[in-house]
């Protein structure tokens, strides 16, 4: 019951924030940004882009495991980290 609360919610903060170019916006900001440490994405944004990209993150980055506190991960929930300047090279050739 509380699951599907949240999903409901986490739904309607992607429609009420229009969640969608900020992949657009990563991208650019590595093709500017390339080689900075540590990354400053989104110093620059206001309040609602700041909610905008982290909704996208947590959509990109996070899945659905229903358990119990105690249950161990299954090994498939582990996957290597995705590069995304590299999908900028790709997408500029």
């Amino acid at each position: 019951m509380q699951y599907d609360a949240l999903r409901s919610l986490l739904n309607l903060l992607w429609q009420h924030y229009r969640v969608s170019d900020e992949k657009k916006r990563i991208l650019n900001y590595f093709s500017e940004h390339s080689g900075h440490f540590p990354l400053r994405v989104g110093d620059e944004l206001d309040t609602n882009s700041k909610i905008q990209m982290a909704l996208y993150l947590c959509r990109k980055y996070m899945l659905d495991l229903r358990s119990s506190h105690c249950t161990p991960l299954p090994a498939s929930m582990f996957n290597v980290p995705t590069d995304d300047s590299t999908e900028l090279q790709i997408n500029q050739s």
